[in-house]
């Protein structure tokens, strides 16, 4: 331990660290104070304004927790292509109404395509459901065109009917992350 005899005291050179930390801390702690006031004010007055400012926000029904997160891009996708295929259930499965599905059809494939991608491989069963019944509906579509009968009609009805059902069963399956 050194002691300081130049002054008119004899100080211990270890307390006077102690002291200059202490002062240091103090400024420190003082300065935080101040910044986190804006400066102006005491730390009181902005703690009260920031009381006041969470009881507005409460008030006004606005919750401090971050927006929640946007749905996965396979709700709209889907969506998408359940307006799609709720057209092709409007077309009048006529002679005329099969070349207006023909000309549908592309539209509603590119919806698939996007479900399939949005889906990725966590709805793979539902995909490979809906391609199934989407290759259902062409499949009939083509024979009808070949032969619009009765018999081709009617399949082609049935099929836009299961595709359709198919749309809602996935989208009842996925209600939840949506």
């Amino acid at each position: 331990m050194r002691v300081i005899s130049t002054l008119p005291h004899a100080v211990n050179v270890t307390s006077m660290r102690s002291a200059s930390r202490a002062v240091a801390v103090l400024f420190v702690g003082v300065t935080a104070a101040a910044c986190s006031s804006g400066g102006y004010g005491s730390s009181t007055a902005a703690s009260q304004s920031s009381t006041a400012a969470a009881e507005s926000s409460t008030a006004a029904g606005e919750s401090s927790t971050a927006a929640p997160e946007s749905p996965p891009a396979v709700c709209s996708s889907l969506d998408d292509l359940g307006a799609a295929v709720a057209g092709l259930k409007d077309v009048d499965l006529s002679r005329a109404g099969i070349a207006t599905l023909q000309k549908d059809l592309p539209g509603v494939a590119d919806d698939v395509r996007q479900v399939a991608d949005d889906a990725k491989d966590q709805y793979a069963t539902n995909v490979d459901q809906l391609q199934a019944d989407y290759a259902a509906v062409q499949s009939a579509v083509t024979a009808a065109k070949a032969s619009p009968a009765g018999a081709t009609l009617s399949a082609v009805g049935s099929s836009i009917g299961a595709l359709a059902d198919g749309v809602k069963t996935f989208a009842d399956d996925i209600a939840a992350t949506c």
